[in-house]
């Protein structure tokens, strides 16, 4: 069966926006190794997005609607189940396990996605949908070296947590897909992301500051301080 243009599109759209957490994976561990803690990445980094995200969005002013009229809700719920979920999972999983596992992990979403799909509409995937789910655990086996690695050296509770994030990343896609709404998509990832920073800020924001840097800021100021004098 051909498929619209706009289709590959969005397939695309969707593994590109996915492949950007395997992009962000090597400066989050390197931040853990640096001394910040989850707390603290995970807050700089869902208030960094959701910052750029409105500075996108002040510039499509015209696309807004009344707010009373549209899935505001919805797109908030989407946003906190899905995006905030899927961040604080996978930057656990990234605490316990290397970047390349941990995003092997994150991509199960492809086949979960496939599942709930078909669970939703009842009936069996297709060719290419089975197709894709071989080459997926293929690509995991290889990928993670199941073949030639010791298990038992892999955190379980790294791995529990990739595969939730897994199931959150699934469940943000299948239901935005699901979402019935005329708005511009840079509105609608301003509204989830919002939604989601709120909710982090309230769980973390109390653990984001400095932490164990404010003694090693002090202490450089001190040492500035007395060479100044």
């Amino acid at each position: 069966m051909r498929r619209d243009p706009l289709y590959w599109l969005s397939v695309l759209s969707v593994l590109l926006g996915a492949s950007c957490y395997g992009l962000l994976s090597p400066f989050i561990k390197q931040a853990y190794e640096s001394g910040f803690t989850f707390e603290q990445v995970t807050v700089h980094q869902t208030g960094v997005a959701t910052l750029f995200l409105w500075l996108i969005a002040l510039v499509r002013l015209k696309r807004w609607k009344n707010p009373f009229r549209g899935p505001w809700i919805k797109l908030a719920v989407i946003g906190t189940c899905g995006i905030l979920l899927t961040t604080i999972l996978y930057n656990q999983a990234l605490e316990r396990l290397e970047a390349s596992i941990a995003i092997v992990l994150l991509f199960q979403f492809t086949w979960i996605t496939i599942l709930l799909d078909s669970l939703w509409n009842r009936r069996w995937p297709g060719k290419f949908r089975m197709a894709a789910i071989v080459v997926v655990m293929a690509g995991t086996v290889l990928a993670v070296g199941l073949l030639e690695n010791d298990l038992t050296r892999i955190d379980s509770e790294g791995v529990v947590l990739g595969l939730l994030s897994a199931v959150t990343y699934s469940l943000f896609i299948w239901l935005t897909g699901r979402l019935d709404a005329d708005m511009d998509p840079v509105i609608k990832s301003t509204v989830m992301m919002s939604a989601g920073f709120v909710l982090v800020a309230l769980l973390f924001g109390s653990k984001a500051g400095a932490g164990q840097f404010e003694g090693t800021i002090m202490a450089g100021e001190y040492c500035l301080e007395r060479s100044v004098r």
